[in-house]
């Protein structure tokens, strides 16, 4: 079992190494990949994501065609889709993988979020987000290649809700799901109202 890592970006020079640097290990060792899809970032997105360790395509207009490419060009049985603003930490990954390679395997898996940085609406986020668990809010991170192949993808027609939508495609065609117990972070930086 072999897992690929999609992440599409613009102009995330901000956050990619660091949202990079977290799969490091498993990137040196080869147990991952990394495909960064990049929609014409004027920064130094695309420079900092192959210093990281990333194979980097290019691919617009929008997150659901950049995604598209990412599981298009993935070599894994699964495909992890990450943003660039969040950290998936080494304790995260063990278990997504113990999971993916246990006796019977999920199709798919919700992997838990916390959201970080400062303010008061993080905290009410993280709260709001506590109820959230295995729905469609969370949206399947994890997704094994060829249910996405059975279901087309993401329908590259919407510009928001393309994981929702692609969560509630995947369980209508009978995916079996997991949750994670254990979380990624997502950097909100400062969230006000």
């Amino acid at each position: 079992m072999r897992l690929s890592i999609v992440i599409p970006t613009k102009n995330e020079a901000d956050n990619i190494a660091a949202c990079l640097g977290a799969f490091r290990t498993r990137l040196d060792r080869h147990e991952i990949e990394v495909i960064v899809v990049d929609n014409a970032s004027g920064d130094a997105t695309r420079e900092l994501a192959r210093a990281g360790g990333a194979r980097v395509v290019e691919q617009g207009p929008e997150r659901c065609a950049q995604r598209n490419r990412g599981w298009r060009e993935a070599q894994g049985d699964y495909v992890m889709f990450v943003d660039a603003d969040m950290i998936v930490p080494e304790e995260t990954q063990d278990e997504i993988l113990a999971i993916l390679s246990g006796a019977e395997p999920p199709d798919a898996l919700y992997v838990r979020e916390t959201r970080t940085g400062a303010g008061l609406r993080i905290k009410a986020r993280n709260f709001e987000r506590s109820f959230y668990n295995a729905t469609a809010i969370d949206g399947l991170r994890v997704i094994r290649r060829e249910r996405l192949e059975a279901v087309g993808g993401y329908d590259e027609r919407l510009v928001a809700c393309e994981d929702w939508d692609l969560d509630r495609r995947l369980l209508a065609a009978g995916a079996r799901t997991a949750l994670t117990a254990r979380a990624l972070l997502h950097n909100e930086r400062r969230m006000t109202f």
